[in-house]
């Protein structure tokens, strides 16, 4: 099993101020545990450069890319919404992130990882077409799914998003088109908080607060079975939010550590029956940092085949 990780250290330079959740101590703390206990060595590290015009426009409004581009002042962040900003770093980094995933699905298409994960920030399936918000400025799981389409010429694409928040970026982008299918967990009522009818290709599996991991895993499996095996992917992606955990208090579930490689293990079993085992995990949320290195480093085990442990 080779297990890819992207790790692009400019993505750290995305600071909004030390009280914000996205800091970069999010990178710090994954890259902290997963050498801490081993995980490391049995990975191929990678880094990533920034994606190109083309590959944004897979998702995003031109005007909007444009307005991100020069949004870069030295001084004060700019803000689009009451949590999201654009400081000088933050477009290079929003591009290097999306470049990540693109390098991941050409190593996966290349057959050089049976699978990769993405530790980059900003986060991404909050973004739509035409702004940012929720902390995400580009969509990185829509730009890897049109860009499979496009450049490699897959036609079935499936989304898991396992995020605590409704992915309504990837939605608002995606929405509608065949070619994907979109399956995504959420606490019920929370931001977002969209009151939009979910689109046709998508099934929203909204959980009520202190929903369970294990209770989670069991609706995946009875939501989506179907339309899966309908939908036959050629590709898995992982939109990867780790907010689920019952220690972080950005949502009110009550996720433990291994239940995310027991989420992370159906995506791959889901993959070795539909798509050579080909998945692109994303980095999305998780913003306790006690909580986010123990839970990606189940995770990226189960993604490389390791056992629970490992040291």
């Amino acid at each position: 099993m080779i297990t890819a990780l992207i790790a692009p250290s400019f993505c750290r330079r995305h600071m909004v101020a030390p009280w914000h959740p996205d800091h970069p101590r999010r990178l710090n703390a994954i890259e902290r545990q997963l050498a801490r206990h081993g995980v490391s060595q049995h990975l191929q590290h990678f880094d990533a450069r920034a994606a190109k015009p083309e590959h944004l426009l897979l998702a995003h409004d031109a005007g909007y890319l444009g307005f991100l581009s020069d949004a870069t002042p030295d001084d004060a962040p700019i803000a689009l919404d009451d949590e999201t900003f654009v400081t000088k770093d933050s477009w290079q980094a929003a591009r290097i992130a999306a470049g990540a995933v693109v390098k991941g699905v050409n190593q996966l298409c290349r057959q050089q990882a049976d699978n990769v994960f993405c530790a980059i920030r900003p986060p991404g399936h909050h973004a739509e077409h035409q702004r940012g918000m929720g902390f995400c400025l580009i969509n990185n799981a829509a730009i890897a799914a049109r860009y499979a389409i496009t450049h490699w010429g897959l036609k079935r694409i499936l989304i898991v998003d396992i995020d605590a928040h409704q992915c309504n970026g990837t939605l608002d982008i995606l929405g509608n088109d065949p070619r994907v299918l979109i399956c995504s967990m959420f606490q019920q009522g929370i931001y977002p908080a969209s009151s939009t009818p979910p689109p046709s290709n998508s099934i929203n599996m909204a959980l009520a607060p202190h929903t369970t991991g294990r209770e989670a895993s069991l609706r995946l499996e009875a939501d989506c079975r179907h339309a899966i095996e309908r939908h036959r992917p050629e590709l898995v992606i992982m939109s990867a939010g780790f907010d689920g955990h019952r220690e972080d208090g950005m949502t009110d579930l009550d996720f433990e550590t291994q239940d995310f490689r027991a989420l992370t293990q159906q995506c791959l079993d889901i993959a070795a029956r539909f798509s050579d085992g080909r998945l692109l995990s994303v980095l999305e949320g998780g913003y306790h940092l006690e909580s986010l290195g123990p839970s990606v480093e189940a995770h990226v085990q189960a993604l490389a085949g390791l056992g629970e442990g490992l040291r």
